[in-house]
C-alpha cells in the first residue's frame, strides 16, 4: 500500500498524517477554532493551541522537517483566507441585494483563495474580523502619485462593471453627483482624502454630462471617515451630505429628520461593504475612477474633468 503524507482541512480542524516522511507516523487532529500557531523546534513540528504544546510529527532530517512546516503553514493560511472571504460573503448576503452580493462575493472569494501580486496584499490589509461587518483598522494608503499607473486588479473589467452597476441599482451604497443620465462614471472615495476633495469640482463638471456615482469608503480616515461617510449615505440629499462629509466633519448635520441608531448602523454596514470590495478588487488608493466598461483611470494622469473625458473617449 502506498503510504503518503496527508494534510487536510476538515471544518475547523486540521488533520495531519506524515506517513511517508515522519518518524512517528501518528495522525493528529488539530482544532484551529481556538487559535493556533506553528513552529519548528529542531526536527519537531510543533503547534501551540490554547496554551498547549502539541507535537505534530518528528522528522529524521532538517529539509524534510522544513518542507512539512511549510506545507502545514500553507494549509493554515488557506483556512484563514477562506474565513475572511466567508466573513465578507456573510456581510454582503445580509446587507446587499442578491445580484450585487453574488457578484462581489465572487470577487472576494476569488482573491482570497487564489491571491494575486497586488490583490492578495490588499485583502490581507483589510483584516476582516470574524463577525462582519465591524470597523477594521486601516493604515493610510499610498497617494495616487506614489502608486503604479496600472494596477493588477482582481477581476476583468466586464465583471467590475457589472458589480459596480449592480451596486448602483441596489440604491444603498452610492452617492450620485448631479442629475445627468449619460454614460456612468464610478469612483471610490474617502471623505477625508485630500485628493478626493480636490477632485470634487472636476466630478461636478463631469456630472453635467455623465451619471457620476461615488462609493464612499473609509480607507484613509478610519473611524472618522466611517462616521462621515455613513451619515452622508443616511441623508435624504446624499449629494449635499457628501459635500459636507468632504468638508472634514466627522459627522454630517442636515435639516430634517436625523437617522436613528438602526438606520445609522445600516449605513455604516454599507460603508464597510464598500471597504470590503475596495480591498477585494486589489485597489490601493483613493480616488479611484472607473468607466462604465470597468476600466481603471490611470493614476499618473491628472484627475481633471478634461483628462477623464478624453480618457473616456479613447478607452478601448
Amino acid at each position: 500500500m502506498n503510504i503518503k503524507d496527508t494534510i487536510q482541512l476538515v471544518g475547523n480542524e486540521l488533520y495531519t498524517f506524515f506517513g511517508a516522511s515522519g518518524s512517528r507516523q501518528t495522525a493528529t487532529m488539530l482544532d484551529l477554532s481556538k487559535g493556533a500557531s506553528l513552529e519548528l523546534d529542531d526536527l519537531q513540528l510543533v503547534a501551540l493551541v490554547d496554551g498547549r504544546r502539541v507535537i505534530l510529527e518528528e522528522f529524521a532530517a532538517a529539509p524534510t522537517a522544513r518542507n512539512a512546516f511549510e506545507a502545514v503553514r500553507t494549509a493554515m493560511a488557506k483556512r484563514q483566507r477562506l474565513r475572511r472571504a466567508t466573513a465578507i460573503g456573510r456581510g454582503l448576503a445580509k446587507y446587499v441585494v442578491a445580484p450585487f452580493g453574488l457578484v462581489l462575493f465572487g470577487l472576494a472569494m476569488n482573491v482570497a483563495v487564489h491571491g494575486g501580486s497586488q490583490a492578495a496584499p490588499a485583502v490581507a490589509a483589510y483584516r476582516a474580523p470574524s463577525t462582519y461587518p465591524a470597523a477594521a483598522p486601516y493604515s493610510p494608503l499610498p497617494t495616487a502619485a506614489a502608486t503604479p499607473a496600472t494596477l493588477q486588479l482582481a477581476a476583468p473589467p466586464e465583471r467590475i462593471a457589472a458589480a459596480l452597476e449592480s451596486g448602483v441599482q441596489a440604491g444603498k451604497f452610492t452617492v450620485k453627483i448631479g442629475d445627468a443620465k449619460g454614460s456612468p462614471i464610478y469612483t471610490f472615495e474617502d471623505p477625508l482624502c485630500t485628493h478626493c476633495q480636490e477632485m470634487a469640482p472636476e466630478l461636478a463638471k463631469l456630472s453635467k454630462s455623465h451619471a457620476v456615482y461615488v462609493f464612499p469608503v473609509s480607507v484613509i480616515g478610519g473611524d472618522d471617515s466611517v462616521k462621515a461617510a455613513a451619515t452622508a449615505l443616511c441623508t435624504k440629499d446624499r449629494a449635499k451630505g457628501w459635500e459636507l462629509a468632504q468638508s472634514g466633519a466627522s459627522t454630517v448635520t442636515l435639516p430634517g429628520k436625523k437617522p436613528d441608531a438602526a438606520e445609522l448602523q445600516a449605513c455604516t454596514d454599507e460603508v464597510n461593504a464598500n471597504n470590503a470590495i475596495f480591498r477585494a478588487l486589489g485597489l490601493r488608493y483613493t480616488p479611484t475612477v472607473f468607466s462604465a466598461k470597468g476600466d481603471l483611470f490611470p493614476s499618473d494622469s491628472p484627475a481633471t474633468a478634461e483628462a477623464i473625458e478624453k480618457w473616456l473617449t479613447t478607452e478601448g
